[in-house]
């Protein structure tokens, strides 16, 4: 694992305490900005990071590929031919970003919404289909199971965008104060695509995805 780059994608807000250049107000509250950065996972570095007025969406397919060149670029060229990992939580989730991760040939992970066609599939998995998640580094994921709910759900429109994406839901006991789902648990979707993913075996890089992390 600590030979394949993986980077992280994620927006955050922080506020503006005067009237600054390109601050503007949060659809929360609030007054700043909404940059967009991405982190290297393996050595915890930031790789690059563009700064948005406050009121920029946070699925901006436009700015999420901005970041993501800016980023790849920062990679040493001796990495550059090794399996890349990009994931992002629900704000990764357009066509137009997936499409561009699967035009360029890497592993990926995003956030799902858990929708009525998802929670339905849910309903519908066996027990015995649960497996146990794993953590980034193979480890167990205490208290989590995952499922691949793909042939429980139409994922016909994303058949040109991203042909053999899969679903993967997780499930876990919630923390207290957290929100449950009607099955009784903390639950989250994300689309993966892992090429060559047939080849993987228990415990690699690529299979741990059954259990992927969001950030």
């Amino acid at each position: 694992m600590g030979n394949s780059p993986e980077r992280n994608c994620r927006a955050r807000g922080p506020p503006a305490h005067s009237d600054k250049q390109g601050a503007k107000g949060y659809f929360k509250g609030g007054f700043g900005y909404h940059p967009l950065g991405a982190w290297l996972d393996n050595t915890g570095e930031a790789l690059a990071a563009v700064l948005r007025p406050g009121n920029a969406g946070s699925n901006t397919a436009t700015d999420h590929l901005i970041v993501l060149e800016l980023a790849l670029t920062q990679l040493p060229d001796r990495w550059r031919d090794k399996p890349i990992l990009i994931r992002a939580d629900g704000a990764g989730y357009s066509h137009a970003l997936i499409s561009a991760l699967w035009s360029a040939r890497v592993d990926f992970s995003v956030g799902y919404p858990v929708t009525e066609a998802v929670r339905d599939a849910i309903g519908a998995v066996p027990k015995w289909a649960w497996q146990s998640a794993s953590k980034a580094d193979g480890g167990p994921r205490e208290h989590a199971d995952v499922v691949d709910v793909t042939a429980l759900l139409d994922l016909s429109r994303w058949h040109t965008t991203c042909p053999g994406m899969r679903i993967i839901v997780r499930r876990e006991h919630p923390h207290p104060g957290a929100t449950l789902d009607a099955f009784g648990f903390r639950t989250a979707s994300v689309p993966v695509k892992i090429l060559g993913w047939g080849t993987c075996r228990p415990g690699t890089r690529r299979s741990t995805l059954s259990g992927p992390n969001w950030r």
